[in-house]
């Protein structure tokens, strides 16, 4: 696996044990985020999930607030660290966009990371800047015949809202598949939820990929190859194809975003999709 964090990866929002209908924005409710400014909100519970990941719910102003996002966007959020200096980091919320009163952000702490340390650090009733949201790519029910996603460590995070949105429509159509690589089998962030979204929905396919693994494991391992996205993507020109990962799996498999530009832009499709015959009309870099 590729192990340096890219921005798409940077964190993740989950809502665990939340009703399974499908969640459109409420008409009427009032949306808790702001895309123009930074709105405190605290934190009410905390849930060690992994070895280096927590569950953080936090308050809306009220019961009847919800988050404001659409499918697929993200957050930003901000803390002033030692030093006098704002850190800022990307999260992208998978909690359905009808949820009202709270919402989930499942945290991964890496070494050294600064904004993982202060968010797992958090005490009940303090709380964190949050701005947002901001979108990514529109997802549209039935928009696409297949969509097809490659994801690393904490790139799961967009994917898993995409995918759950789709799922709880009960009129979409969509063909869903997934690739999701990680170092080992502990890192599987989400994997009860995947493999429950699996026994429930036929068109849900998801194809794991490990660094290392033990002998007992059947799904991958090693880095992700051509043959892996010949088998688990929708064929260029048959559906949507979406990537999100460190730097080094973006680079392998789509080439990263054009970061020289700002906000970056989507960048050419290089890699292993390019040389699978995917164009920029097939691939969206999340």
């Amino acid at each position: 696996m590729f192990r340096k964090i890219g921005v798409c990866a940077a964190g993740a929002a989950m809502t665990y044990g939340a009703s399974c209908a499908f969640a459109s924005q409420p008409a009427g409710a009032p949306a808790a985020f702001s895309p123009k400014e930074f709105k405190e909100f605290p934190l009410l519970a905390k849930k060690q999930v992994s070895h280096d990941s927590q569950l953080l719910t936090f308050g809306l102003p009220s019961k009847d607030h919800v988050m404001g996002m659409t499918v697929a966007s993200c957050v930003v959020t901000k803390f002033t660290d030692s030093k006098g200096e704002d850190v800022i980091r990307p999260y992208t919320p998978v909690s359905r966009v009808g949820d009202k009163g709270t919402f989930d952000l499942l945290v991964k702490k890496y070494p050294n990371g600064k904004m993982g340390t202060h968010l797992h650090d958090l005490k009940e009733g303090e709380s964190i800047a949050l701005k947002g949201p901001f979108k990514k790519i529109q997802i549209n029910s039935n928009e696409h015949p297949a969509i097809g996603m490659v994801a690393g460590g904490t790139g799961i995070t967009p994917m898993y809202q995409v995918v759950r949105h789709l799922l709880d429509d009960p009129t979409d159509k969509t063909q869903l598949s997934l690739i999701f690589a990680n170092r080992s089998e502990a890192d599987i962030l989400m994997k009860a939820e995947l493999d429950d979204m699996l026994a429930k929905y036929d068109r849900l396919k998801v194809f794991y990929v490990l660094d290392s693994a033990s002998s007992s494991w059947n799904g991958g391992v090693g880095h992700i190859n051509a043959q892996m996205l010949t088998q688990n993507l929708p064929a260029p020109g048959k559906g949507k194809v979406l990537v999100c990962g460190p730097p080094g799996m973006m680079k392998h498999v789509s080439g990263d975003k054009d970061t020289t530009k700002q906000p970056p832009t989507q960048g050419d499709v290089t890699g292993l999709l390019k040389e699978l015959g995917y164009t920029s009309d097939d691939v969206y870099k999340m």
